[in-house]
């Protein structure tokens, strides 16, 4: 197997804490095939409940045990931008990611004007970069007009404080954890279905080898769609 076949097989196994033989591995042709090989080695026919449930009620366990909130005021549909400021967002953000020990992490982004002004002044940059290559040498040029673009980025990270659209409410960060820490929410004795298989295995699958979401098929072939 190449390497990024042994790193998404041993992503795998981390996250469900199970061992693939090499001939079940090179038996997973699609991602389809993965989530059947995974699901069969859980024995999961029967499960007890919907992974999503648990993820929530973990998730509403750490917002009232870190920062205080009262447990009626968190529920599915409540919206994450209510529960703190647009001061305290950044810091309470990232903690709460330390505090889920999730394995990846979903960035604030910047304010819709903010991104348009940065969009405009990037393409203005890149304007008089080449306005200017009369005056600096052009192996300069490509690299400064870079530069700075990621500057203005970096600079105005500070400012990046608005949520994702597809994060927008507390049921909807516990889907997303699902897939981002799902160990973390199982609970003891519990049996997982097909399903919560599935979705696991596509964000460790997007993860691992770096596709695009609307990319992402279970019947895809690893070799020739993903270049695996």
């Amino acid at each position: 197997m190449g390497l990024d076949a042994v790193e998404l097989v041993m992503a795998v196994e981390q996250r469900f804490g199970i061992t693939l033989d090499d001939e079940s591995a090179l038996s997973c042709t699609t991602p389809g095939d993965l989530v059947n090989c995974v699901f069969s080695k859980l024995e999961t026919e029967g499960a007890t409940g919907r992974l999503s449930a648990h993820a929530f009620y973990a998730l509403r366990r750490e917002l009232v045990r870190t920062f205080g909130f009262e447990r009626r005021r968190i529920a599915p549909d409540t919206p994450l931008e209510n529960l703190w400021s647009p001061n305290q967002r950044r810091w309470a953000w990232h903690r709460l990611g330390v505090a889920l020990q999730s394995k990846t992490w979903i960035q604030l982004e910047h304010p819709a004007w903010l991104q348009a002004v940065m969009i405009g002044l990037s393409i203005l940059t890149l304007f008089l970069v080449l306005v200017s290559r009369s005056f600096i040498t052009p192996w300069l040029s490509a690299p400064l007009g870079l530069a700075i673009i990621v500057g203005l980025f970096q600079a105005t990270k500070p400012l990046a404080r608005e949520l994702p659209k597809r994060i927008r409410t507390v049921g909807q960060l516990s889907e997303f954890l699902v897939g981002a820490a799902p160990r973390l929410f199982e609970p003891n004795g519990r049996r997982w279905t097909r399903p919560e298989v599935a979705k696991v295995i596509r964000e460790i699958v997007i993860e691992e080898l770096g596709i695009k979401p609307n990319e992402y098929r279970e019947d895809a072939s690893f070799v020739k769609d993903y270049g695996v």
